[in-house]
């Protein structure tokens, strides 16, 4: 029979040094925008510089983007930006963002900065395409109006709410679309 060991307990203060580093890429905190930035550099203000990872997707399995957390690693503040969602349409990768992430980088003494910054909503029988905050309301009307058949009552709500998010949040852009129109 084969014993089996149970390890117990916390792990604390874990430190790491990277040697092979190279120098981060600086941008302004004023210029700084999420959608546009590289993997990761450096953001400076007139009174401190927080280095930056950025994930392409809430999975660690899908982008690997330890490899630009640890190219941070060597500054003193440090932040990486996870989208909270990402969804692909209903024939693509629903992926959501894990506690054991938010976990991980706490541990790692990383802060999470989590995001969604485009969101696209797809489907087989969806006519046509609009995209949130652009839309107005009537577009918003005729855009439902024209799939009643497609959402029901309560995506139609969902689709409202999305489209007031993005109004209310001008970094934020939603599209819905036919899955051809991508």
């Amino acid at each position: 029979m084969i014993e089996v060991i149970h390890f117990t307990g916390f792990i604390k203060g874990v430190t790491y040094k990277t040697y092979l580093g190279e120098k981060l890429n600086e941008i302004n905190i004023d210029n700084f925008d999420v959608n546009q930035a590289s993997g990761y550099g450096l953001i400076k203000s007139p009174i401190t510089e927080i280095a930056y990872s950025k994930w392409v997707s809430p999975k660690r399995t899908r982008s690997y983007p330890f490899a630009r957390i640890y190219t941070t690693y060597n500054s003193s503040k440090i932040i990486t930006i996870i989208p909270v969602i990402k969804d692909e349409g209903q024939d693509g990768d629903r992926d959501v963002i894990q506690y054991s992430t938010i976990s991980w980088m706490n541990l790692l003494n990383i802060y999470s900065v989590n995001f969604s910054t485009k969101l696209k909503l797809t489907g087989k029988n969806v006519v046509g395409s609009i995209v949130f905050p652009d839309a107005t309301g009537e577009e918003i009307n005729n855009f439902l109006q024209i799939n009643k058949t497609t959402f029901a009552e309560k995506q139609q709500a969902i689709i409202r709410k999305l489209a007031l998010e993005a109004e209310n949040n001008q970094k934020l852009k939603i599209q819905v679309s036919g899955n051809s129109q991508i």
